[in-house]
Order: structure tokens, then C-alpha cells, then sequence
């Protein structure tokens, strides 16, 4: 086959295979080749200019299918990764970001345990060591407001609210101290002694239940169980609080995969897929075969290890 039918663009793995050349092959076929070419010496010339005219048509419609498919997609590359959430990572090569968003449209998003666990063996490779969720007997209990569940009435329920916000924080616990607040709604009078409130609202890890040994405009005096910080939001009310471990994931990794960047990205963009938006997660490094953990100071990757031991 003459070279002419492979300009720059339409070069194929084989060249026998040019659209140019099978589209001209046919055309001088159907025009009986050489007994209908004696009147007209341009007539090849002309069968020549249909038929690659006739491939750069194919070629572009080719090239317009195969950005359908994300395994062959490449000027809609971007388009489909934002179609499906998927975020490049550092270093992915246009075969993997292609193999990501083939994978992640593919994904059984049916919520089981089974599921995810496949999902992330696929993922993972090599590097996957175990994954499971917080079982029955680790589950903890949380208060669930200011006031216990069993007192509904309108003065257990302390409304009107009236909102603070601490100007220092709270570092010495166990012992009654005077705190500097600030007023930032609600009703204007001061908190009754003996009152609960919600000091540090809206931090599970640091929320807890005070009762109030005295306050003023500008104070509020308590003992305090919980380290707060400068800011600290304090509030009085029913404020509902409903934390649970029931959704802790647990995703075990092998060779300091869980200090990896790409592989920590990898967990948390398939995680996002895979959970309700309540369940959180963990990527944890394993420790021995089968456990993560426990942490131990100056020697555990922080981040990675869990402070108690778990187990697959």
C-alpha cells in the first residue's frame, strides 16, 4: 500500500488496514479500475481525494465514539472524571486515570460488607490487608443533650436558649472555675445556677454537660471534665446530639501504604462511594498479620494507628 494513504493522523498498527486505502480499493473496483479510466487521465486522482476525504470522516467519527468510553476517552478525559468525582492523583498516568473512572462507574454501590471488602482487594492490590466495621461489643454510648432523654417538659427542655461563647479556654479540669464569656444571643438574662448547658456544642470529641455553679453577663463559673479551647461555644436548650461508632470503618493496610498519599486518596475517594454519608473512616497500617495497633508512643506512624489493638 502506497505511504500516501497514511498522512500524519492516520497512521494504524496496520497499515494494510488504512480506511484511505480500502475506501480507494473499492472505488476503482466499482468504476471497473482500468477499462473506464481511458478518457479521463485524472479520474484516479479524483477516486484518491473521495476516498481519504471519505477517511478523515471515519477517522473523526471513530474518534468521537471512542470518547464515549472512559478506557479510550482523551480529550473528555476531564469531563468524565468530573461526571463520576474522581480526582487525579499525584503521578497517575493516563492509563490509570482512565482505569479509575472505568472502575468507579462500575462500582456495586449496594452498601454491603462484601461489597466493599471486594472493592477495596481490587483497588488495593497487594498492599490490602483487612477491612471491617465496629462490631456490637465496641460500640459506645453517647448523652444525647444537655438534659436526660426521659425529661421532655418544658423546663427540662431550659428554652429559651440563650448563646455564649468562651474568650479563653479551659485547660485545668476537675476543679471549679470562673471562665470569660461573651453574649452572642438568645435571651439576655444570665444562666441559673444549677442549670445544664451544652459547653463546646458541636464537637463531639470535646462536648459535654455542665452544670452551671454560677454565672454573670460576662462569666460563667463550673468544673469542668473536658479540655475547651478559646471560643468554645456554650449554649442552654434542648440540643439534640446523636454521635455513634456504629459507622466506623476500618480499612487495615500493608507496607506503610497507610502513610501513602495515592493509596490514603485512593481509600478516601472510594469510601465516599461506597458508605452513607453518616459512616466515617479510618486507613490504618497493619501492626502484625491480621491486627492494626495498638499505638505506641514515639514509635506508631501518627494517623495510622489506632490506639487500641484491632483485630480482622
Amino acid at each position: 500500500m502506497p505511504s500516501r494513504f497514511l498522512p500524519q493522523g492516520h497512521t494504524r498498527r496496520d497499515p494494510e488496514d488504512a480506511p484511505g486505502w480500502r475506501h480507494y480499493v473499492d472505488k476503482l473496483r466499482n468504476w471497473g479500475v482500468d477499462d473506464n479510466f481511458l478518457d479521463d487521465d485524472h479520474l484516479r486522482g479524483k477516486l484518491y481525494a473521495d476516498a481519504m476525504l471519505t477517511q478523515d470522516v471515519q477517522l473523526l467519527l471513530d474518534r468521537a465514539k471512542a470518547e464515549l468510553h472512559p478506557l479510550s476517552t482523551q480529550t473528555f478525559l476531564e469531563l468524565h472524571e468530573q461526571q463520576l468525582g474522581a480526582v487525579p492523583l499525584e503521578g497517575d498516568s493516563l492509563k490509570t486515570r482512565r482505569e479509575r473512572v472505568y472502575a468507579y462507574g462500575r462500582l456495586l454501590l449496594d452498601g454491603r460488607v462484601s461489597s466493599i471488602d471486594a472493592t477495596l482487594r481490587q483497588f488495593l492490590g497487594s498492599l490490602y490487608a483487612f477491612y471491617r466495621t465496629t462490631r456490637v461489643n465496641e460500640l459506645t454510648s453517647f448523652d444525647k443533650s444537655p438534659q436526660n432523654r426521659t425529661d421532655f417538659n418544658h423546663v427540662g427542655r431550659q428554652t429559651p436558649i440563650r448563646a455564649m461563647r468562651a474568650t479563653v479556654g479551659v485547660v485545668r479540669l476537675g476543679v471549679q472555675l470562673t471562665v470569660p464569656t461573651e453574649f452572642l444571643g438568645g435571651v439576655t438574662d444570665p444562666y441559673s445556677v444549677g442549670q445544664v448547658v451544652l459547653f463546646d456544642a458541636g464537637r463531639n470529641d470535646r462536648t459535654e454537660r455542665v452544670t452551671v455553679l454560677g454565672c454573670t453577663d460576662t462569666t460563667i463559673t463550673a468544673v469542668f471534665s473536658k479540655p475547651h479551647d478559646a471560643g468554645a461555644f456554650v449554649t442552654s436548650g434542648h440540643q439534640p446530639r446523636y454521635p455513634s461508632a456504629k459507622r466506623m470503618h476500618h480499612i487495615v493496610v500493608k507496607d506503610d501504604g497507610a502513610l501513602n498519599p495515592s493509596t490514603r486518596g485512593t481509600v478516601n475517594e472510594l469510601m465516599r462511594r461506597l458508605v452513607k454519608g453518616t459512616a466515617t473512616w479510618q486507613v490504618l497500617q497493619e501492626t502484625d498479620p491480621s491486627t492494626a495497633g495498638p499505638f505506641i508512643l514515639d514509635e506508631s506512624p501518627m494517623d495510622a494507628t489506632p490506639f487500641a489493638e484491632v483485630q480482622s
